[in-house]
Formats: structure tokens, C-alpha cells, sequence
């Protein structure tokens, strides 16, 4: 993830609208909770099965259907999202995508909670992207990045919740297509 940005050139940055404006301060944390069943009714997979997803080589994508609560003055509230998690590390980063296209947390469709093995003070990526943000440059764009706290509540089989908090995770916006066409007026541009 370090390293990645976009470098476009004879492009118009829009990168102070109104989404980007309310973003939370840098050094604030944003609260999330996730409550999801332990076997989601319709689902083939556990909470268990989406923790132990390690084989990046087989075709299994463990994705299980939760609800997330974010707690936020602007834009918080609940919406449904499927929850799937990196299959890489022993440390779970998690990406908690909306069901319904028009639901958005300040303009982000989806959160791409990371948590780098690397890094413990979960600072490397937040403090990248932010100098780059600062920096201002027309042509340099980072992703937006923010510190979220996650706690899951997990229904258990028994009926009981059990809470598990996972800690601080670094949300890094996700670079894709509605990234370029949010940043550059012509939505025009490589990552």
C-alpha cells in the first residue's frame, strides 16, 4: 500500500469539496461497531470461517452479512454491509463494503480497515498520506485516511453476545475509479 499514489498530469484537482472538507480531524477515532451472527441465516460461512480465511491461493472469498454502526457527529448511523478480511497477515485488516450502492460514510462506499504487522503504532500509513495531503500539489493526489476503533458483537449460537474489541485500524480510502472521478474534474487518470 505504501507508495501507491496517482500522478496525473494536466488534470484539475477537486480535492476540496465537501466530503473531503468535513473528514475527521487527524488526530480524532472514529468509533465502529460491527454486529454480525456468529452463522449468518443464508450464509455458508461463520465468524469463525472469516477469521481463519488464510489461503490466498485457493478460490474460497469468505464474506459474511453484518450490520455497522458508525459513530460519527456528521455522517454516522447504521447500514447493512458484507465483511470480508485480508488473507495475507496474521493480523486482520477488514473490509466492510455498504449493501446499498447509495449508502456512503462521507463519501466512502466501502472502509478498508488496515491494521500493517509492521507498523504497531499504526501511524507509517496515517502519517504518509497525510503529508502528502498537506503538501497540496494539483497533480499528487493520497488517499484519505483516518483512525477507526473496532468493536465486533458477535451472536453467538446460544443467543448471548459475545463483544470482542479488535483495537485502533487505520481506514485508508480505497483507489479505484469512483476515486479518480471524486479527485479529477474529467475523471481522467492512471493509479
Amino acid at each position: 500500500m505504501y507508495g501507491l499514489h496517482v500522478l496525473c498530469t494536466n488534470h484539475v484537482s477537486r480535492y476540496a469539496t465537501d466530503q473531503y472538507d468535513n473528514d475527521p480531524a487527524p488526530t480524532s477515532v472514529t468509533q465502529i461497531e460491527l454486529f454480525c451472527d456468529y452463522k449468518p441465516e443464508g450464509s455458508k460461512f461463520t465468524w469463525e470461517d472469516l477469521q481463519n480465511d488464510t489461503n490466498p491461493l485457493d478460490d474460497v472469498k469468505v464474506k459474511i452479512p453484518c450490520k455497522v454502526n458508525i459513530i460519527d457527529d456528521v455522517d454516522g448511523g447504521t447500514r447493512n454491509c458484507m465483511v470480508k478480511q485480508s488473507r495475507y497477515a496474521d493480523i486482520k485488516s477488514y473490509t466492510i463494503k455498504f449493501d446499498d450502492k447509495t449508502q456512503t460514510w462521507r463519501g466512502l462506499d466501502r472502509l478498508l480497515l488496515k491494521k500493517d504487522s509492521g507498523d504497531k503504532s499504526h501511524l507509517r500509513s496515517k502519517v504518509v498520506f497525510d503529508t502528502f495531503k498537506k503538501m497540496d500539489l494539483s497533480i499528487w493526489e493520497t488517499f484519505r485516511t483516518h483512525f477507526t476503533h473496532l468493536e465486533v458483537q458477535l451472536k453467538v449460537e446460544s443467543g448471548n453476545v459475545d463483544i470482542e474489541d479488535m483495537g485502533i485500524y487505520t481506514n485508508i480510502e480505497k483507489g479505484n475509479e469512483d476515486w479518480i472521478e471524486t479527485r479529477y474534474k474529467d475523471g481522467s487518470g492512471d493509479l
